[in-house]
């Protein structure tokens, strides 16, 4: 019916066609739909394609749905897309599969992010928490947002400065040299701050340090 939309002049005609050809085993469910949709008991108002659409799905969606929502959640992906779209589509997924087991829903979320931002988040080592690890994620994600606006065009010029940085970052020691650091001029500072800082700090030495070779040679 889609494919020839330009033979209905409009949505109640083409609902209308869609009800005419329901398969017999949908009778009763097409008399009790058009009959809630009569309008002081003599015209018909069928509403927008959306709701019948929706209507449809609600009554004949699939009787395994919980078994294939557990397929789609197994084959999530990330594919960097922003970690709060992954999250959205991953709840959607867990829900409809009624997964409640928090250890194979973090296993499941983890195994869907990018490995750049999973890496990461697991040295956080967050809590047996699902939320702890959406938190984790949108942390890394920051972070690695931040790396890129500060880096900016510099990759040209040193091609393997980007790999050396992410070498160092994958030491969980190098941005945070002790559980209890805190910046001694700030009062209520958020721990990703620090993190930041401390980062940002450190590639500037690695630049000051680069020109400074280049300067002498």
């Amino acid at each position: 019916m889609l494919a020839h939309n330009n033979n209905f002049p409009d949505k109640h005609t083409a609902i209308m066609f869609m009800l005419y050809h329901i398969d017999k085993k949908a009778l009763v469910w097409r008399t009790e739909f058009i009959a809630a949709h009569i309008v002081s008991g003599q015209s018909i108002h069928l509403g927008t394609m959306e709701n019948f659409l929706a209507a449809l799905d609600s009554a004949f969606q699939p009787f395994n749905m919980g078994g294939n929502a557990l397929w789609q959640l197994h084959a999530l992906k990330q594919l960097s897309r922003p970690v709060d779209e992954y999250v959205s589509e991953f709840r959607v997924f867990a829900t409809r599969a009624g997964l409640t087991d928090v250890s194979q829903l973090i296993h499941l979320f983890r195994q869907g992010l990018d490995s750049n931002i999973a890496i990461q988040a697991i040295r956080q080592g967050p809590n047996n928490n699902l939320q702890a690890w959406i938190e984790a994620a949108k942390q890394e994600e920051e972070i690695i947002h931040i790396e890129r606006i500060y880096l900016g065009g510099k990759q040209a010029k040193h091609p393997n400065r980007i790999l050396a940085k992410e070498k160092h970052y994958m030491n969980p020691n190098w941005l945070r040299p002790h559980d209890n650091y805190k910046d001694p001029n700030a009062m209520n500072i958020d721990n990703i701050q620090v993190i930041l800082e401390n980062y940002k700090n450190t590639l500037q030495d690695q630049e000051d340090s680069d020109n400074k070779q280049e300067t002498t040679n």
